[in-house]
């Protein structure tokens, strides 16, 4: 059932990804601080990482290659994910 259960601590579009994507944070960052952005592929390996001071982030996707990747937002107290298709 939690599968179901859509993640609104964090948002991905548009999904299906090109060039860029937006992440938006579905709860606010304290002030001063920053969000860790990593990109996962399916292997585990690390692919691209960004800092931000925001709940909203432009990602550059256009690098990768086809496939599945692990979006990862880091923040001092919380870490959620979201998984996106890179076309």
């Amino acid at each position: 059932v939690e599968g179901l259960i859509e993640n609104k601590e964090i948002r991905i579009y548009p999904n299906p990804v090109e060039d860029y994507c937006y992440v938006e944070l579905g709860f606010d960052l304290e002030q001063g601080e920053d969000v860790l952005l990593e990109v996962y592929d399916f292997s585990g390996r690390k692919v691209s990482a960004e800092q931000s001071k925001s709940r909203i982030t432009k990602l550059s996707t256009g690098i990768l290659p086809q496939g599945v990747y692990i979006v990862t937002a880091k923040t001092k107290s919380k870490s959620v994910n979201a998984k996106i298709v890179k076309k």
